[in-house]
Order: C-alpha cells, then sequence, then structure tokens
C-alpha cells in the first residue's frame, strides 16, 4: 500500500503527462453529448457546465459567492468559468499538477483575473478543516480522486459558512473503473451495434478500438494513478445521508463515458449524429436502471 505522499507524488507525475491529442476522443468535447447532460439537470446548452451553472444562479439570485475553494481544479478553467460569470468573487485554488498550474496562472492572466485565483500545490483537504470559511467550495472531477470522499464531504461542510454552497459534479461509478456485470452487459451490447466501420481503419475508423469493452485491472489502474477513484462509489450514499436537503442530478455515463470510449472519436459522417443521440437516450435509459458514472449535486448550509 502507497503512502499518502508517495501516491500524491505518483498522481502528480501522471497528470502532469495528460495531454490532449489532436483527436477528440472523450465524450465532453462533442456538443451532442454534452447538450444531453445538461438537459437532465434542465437547460438547453452544449456548452460544458451550463445546467449546473444555471440551477447554481437561480438559487443565488444576483448573489456573489465572494470567497471560493476548488480541489483538484487542473488549470482552472472551469473555476475560472464560474468567476467570468459573476458566481465567484475570488478562488482559492489547489492542484498537485505543476504544469497544470503554471497553464492555470497562464489562463488567468490572459483575462486579466491572476487577482482572482491563489492557486497552490499543498494539501487542499487541509484549507478544509478550517471551519465557516468558504462561500462555496467546489469539486469537479476531483473528489472521487480522495481516499475517504465521506470525510471529504464532511470537511467541505465543515468549511461552509453558514448560507455558503457545495457543489459537486463527479464521477460516483465504481470504485478503480470495476465495472459491474450488468453495465458491462449494456456497454458491450451497444458496441456490437454499431457498424464496422467504427472499430477498424480499414472500414474508415480514425482509430481502432475492440468491440468488448475491456475492465481494467485494480493493478492497473494503480500503476497508471494510484489517486483514481479509490472510493468513488461511497459518494452517493454520503451525499444522500449527509446533505438531506441537496438537489441532486443523476448523469448517467455507462454508454457515453465508456461504451463510447475513444469509438466517439470515429462518429465522422453527419448521418452519425443520429446514432450519437440515440447513444444518449440509451445511456439515460441505463442510467434510470440505476447504473450512473456521474453525479452532479448543490447543497447550501443551514443558516443558523
Amino acid at each position: 500500500m502507497m503512502e499518502p505522499t508517495e501516491t500524491k507524488s505518483k498522481a502528480s507525475q501522471h497528470w502532469n503527462t495528460v495531454t490532449m491529442g489532436p483527436i477528440p476522443r472523450r465524450y465532453w468535447l462533442f456538443p451532442d453529448c454534452v447538450r444531453a447532460i445538461n438537459k437532465r439537470i434542465g437547460t438547453d446548452s452544449a456548452a460544458w457546465m451550463d445546467g449546473l451553472i444555471d440551477k447554481l444562479k437561480a438559487q443565488l439570485a444576483g448573489k456573489i459567492l465572494e470567497r471560493g475553494i476548488s480541489i483538484g481544479c487542473g488549470a482552472g478553467g472551469k473555476e475560472l468559468q464560474l468567476i467570468k460569470c459573476g458566481i465567484v468573487g475570488a478562488f482559492e485554488l489547489f492542484e498537485i499538477s505543476e504544469q497544470r498550474v503554471e497553464q492555470g496562472k497562464a489562463l488567468f492572466a490572459s483575462f486579466g483575473l491572476s487577482h482572482k485565483a491563489e492557486f497552490r500545490t499543498d494539501d487542499g483537504l487541509t484549507a478544509l478543516k478550517f471551519s465557516e470559511r468558504y462561500d462555496l467550495v467546489y469539486w469537479d472531477s476531483a473528489l472521487h480522486h480522495m481516499d475517504d470522499t465521506r470525510h471529504s464531504i464532511e470537511l467541505s461542510v465543515n468549511a461552509l459558512k453558514p448560507g455558503g454552497y457545495l457543489v459537486i459534479n463527479e464521477y460516483v461509478g465504481p470504485n478503480r473503473f470495476q465495472w459491474r456485470d450488468e453495465e458491462l452487459r449494456f456497454m458491450d451490447a451497444f458496441r456490437a451495434a454499431l457498424p464496422d466501420r467504427f472499430f477498424s481503419k480499414s472500414a474508415g475508423a480514425r482509430i481502432e478500438a475492440t468491440r468488448k469493452v475491456v475492465k481494467p485491472t485494480i493493478q492497473q489502474m494503480i500503476a497508471l494513478d494510484p489517486s483514481e477513484a479509490p472510493d468513488s462509489e461511497a459518494i452517493l450514499p454520503a451525499i444522500y445521508e449527509l446533505l438531506p436537503d441537496a438537489s441532486v442530478w443523476l448523469l448517467g455515463g455507462a454508454i457515453y463515458h465508456i461504451a463510447l470510449n475513444d469509438v466517439i472519436a470515429n462518429f465522422q459522417l453527419p448521418s452519425d449524429d443520429a446514432l450519437l443521440k440515440l447513444a444518449m437516450l440509451t445511456d439515460e435509459a441505463v442510467s434510470a436502471a440505476g447504473y450512473n458514472h456521474f453525479a452532479a449535486c448543490i447543497y447550501q448550509k443551514p443558516i443558523g
């Protein structure tokens, strides 16, 4: 078992090397996918996060959350968006990848907003131990990297001022991506229905892919990034127990996150738009059956 400092070092090395290639290979780069996810929250928009932003804006009714904290912020693009749309005044931003921090500083500087963000590479959970310090605690694709997700949520509530907000947009699926047999059958069934040209370069695919979804081993996951989803499946139960008044949206993901992983890069023809829409409808049905890899949550800490 890795020590915490060893895990952080290994994870930092991994995220320092992650780059976006020239071929769009992930669902969040496809407007039809983003629009379908936003619609589940209640907004018809192809802009990432718009659904959650609209819900938060409606609750705030013009109020600005002056002091926010985000842990595992990457380059801070999502946090920058919250500042630019007038939701957050300034952020303390924690990120273990030094390369992402430098990218984030450059990003904020390009908008003349460097004074709105303090980037740090130390332990963000330590900052959450200060009671009633923040108006917003924001988790986006980072809470699932925590070893004890329930404790991280408890710390988040502790760090909120009365009336402050906890916003979560996270992977909540099986630990270490150990997909359940039933959801694997859903994923494989969808891939089996796709034309051959989605899987073979000789048939026109931009990248080759297998017909069946291959579940990684726990050892493979730890070797790649020891911080990847060690306790992710505990997030939703913790939200329901600790934040009973929170608004929660189940956002699926078995199809668009895994069944379309890499294959989505091969949706190239105009006629493929209908297939992508079908994929998102299928995902919604699989979500309703109880298989959700992602969820969003907005919680306001009671006043008094």
